[in-house]
């Protein structure tokens, strides 16, 4: 059907109201649908209009007709949480079921993609993409031409492989200088990265737990972020799988919880340091090269913490749900804040608990509040030193530092120096429990030459022994953690050097 700005449009909405919606704007279409700007005539509000295309495979009508009903419902599970965020747009009106073409109405998101702060309006994605096409053109020609090719088409084939070789160099040259370009127009700070982190974390748990459902696509393009009202919004839930995939309470669909939260570390990664780390996981050795300065030198100790077991290589050590169903209803950031890091057993929890920290750097703007709340950080790193969380102490300590640097202007001098006096004082004695946990790792070294040792020589069972009773008494020592993973992989499927 050819639509036009300014046409009015009627249709009858599955509750049998007419409603009349003027055309604004064509936002855009996909194999199954077209989407309009348009204004809905009786509360003269613009709205989004999403239609099926005519003639429509059946499968296709079923699948958004089911996207209608896992946004409503998410919805709806966020609307009980009370707390004003609504990370789903809402549905105003849909089509009969009977009726065609299916159509709906739904909230217009004006908030641009997160794409878009971290490297402004680029035409990286586009050239990634046709830098792929070309690269699955040329692997097929490729395996064509080793099942041979007929004289006749000869020079064709090697006539394309020339141009497209071309190409291909010139795209490269492309991507290269986007990517210099996109470095200098990087605009998203770590506060907004962690924010956008946990509220994307709070639906993603809805969908798992409240809807038993996995999101199987899931897209970096389709989170918006709105940097004034500091909220997500997350665009397209057609691609989720069926109701009942995903039960945690009796072990069903852990591997499509896995999936998913994998795939959204892998963007917070790439949000932070314009880098995709590997699929299935990446050692925090890996990532600090793929990351560089970017993420050794400018990225806080708690976000590196956070994704670091996000994406470790070992699933058991990862994160394994996105949120905590009594965390959510109970949303209290000093309860939270009186928590490890380290004891924090979802992703986004973690990210939550960095949020809160950087939310000081915005209560600096409201006076009072904010200059009270970073008086409290000394203390609180005190707290985690005094109880051996020396991950939480440091990125709190870190953050803070931040906050004093970036908002030296809205903190009285006074103020801000009796707060670098104590940060001081908490510092020094952090690095003084951090020399005796390095002296303690340095003390169980031997033990674990020897256990490498053993392995070595075929005794995988007594070499676990020894890393066991290693981690049993230094826990923090990561390199005896991951050789203990090597080690009971090894034993269990009786793989020896």
């Amino acid at each position: 059907m050819n639509m036009r700005p300014g046409e009015v449009i009627r249709r009858e909405t599955s509750r049998g109201e007419e409603k009349r919606y003027r055309l604004e704007r064509f936002l855009g279409q996909g194999a199954t649908s077209v989407v309009w700007l348009v204004t809905d005539m009786t509360t003269e509000q613009k709205i989004v209009l999403k239609e099926v295309h005519h003639g429509l495979e059946e499968q296709w009508e079923q699948a958004f007709e089911d996207e209608i009903q896992v946004m409503q419902l998410l919805w709806g599970e966020e609307e009980k949480l009370g707390d004003g965020l609504h990370a789903v747009p809402r549905i105003y009106d849909k089509s009969r079921r009977e009726a065609r073409p299916l159509w709906m109405t739904m909230e217009y998101v004006v908030a641009p993609p997160v794409e878009e702060f971290v490297r402004g309006k680029s035409n990286l994605p586009r050239l990634e993409r046709l830098s792929e096409k070309i690269e699955r053109s040329l692997r097929d020609w490729t395996t064509a031409a080793q099942e041979g090719i007929p004289p006749d088409v000869r020079h064709a084939f090697e006539e394309f492989v020339k141009q497209a070789r071309k190409i291909q160099g010139e795209i490269a040259r492309r991507v290269e200088a986007e990517r210099q370009q996109a470095e200098q127009a990087r605009g998203l700070h770590e506060a907004d990265i962690v924010e956008i982190g946990w509220q994307t974390c709070r639906v993603l748990h809805l969908l798992h737990n409240s809807l038993g459902r996995a999101y199987k696509d899931f897209q970096l393009k389709n989170i918006r972020w709105d940097p004034e009202k500091r909220q997500v919004k997350i665009l397209d839930w057609n691609v989720v799988t069926s109701e009942g995939t995903v039960d945690l309470r009796h072990g069903k669909g852990q591997g499509l919880v896995d999936a998913d939260l994998e795939q959204f570390a892998r963007y917070l990664f790439w949000m932070t340091t314009l880098t995709y780390p590997p699929r299935g996981g990446a050692s925090p050795a890996m990532l600090a090269r793929l990351g560089g300065a970017r993420w050794c030198e400018q990225t806080t100790r708690g976000l590196r913490y956070v994704l670091e077991r996000a994406l470790d290589p070992d699933p058991s050590r990862r994160y394994r749900k996105a949120y905590d169903s009594q965390r959510m209803e109970v949303n209290d950031s000093s309860q939270q804040m009186t928590s490890a890091l380290e004891n924090l057993s979802t992703l986004g929890e973690a990210l939550q608990w960095l949020a809160n920290v950087w939310d000081i750097r915005f209560s600096l703007a409201r006076g009072s509040e904010g200059i009270s709340k970073l008086f409290q950080m000394p203390a609180r790193v005190e707290h985690f030193i005094e109880d051996t969380n020396l991950e939480s102490a440091r990125s709190l300590l870190e953050i803070t530092r931040a906050i004093l640097s970036e908002g030296s202007e809205r903190i009285p001098k006074q103020a801000r120096e009796q707060v670098l006096e104590e940060v001081e004082k908490v510092e020094r004695a952090l690095q003084a429990h951090e020399r005796d946990r390095s002296e303690t790792n340095r003390r169980s070294a031997p033990d674990l030459i020897h256990a490498v040792s053993l392995f070595r020589a075929g005794e995988v069972k007594q070499a676990l022994d020894v890393v066991e009773e290693i981690c049993r008494k230094t826990p923090e020592d990561f390199v005896a953690q991951r050789w203990r993973h090597v080690l009971k992989v090894a034993h269990r499927a009786r793989i020896y050097p």
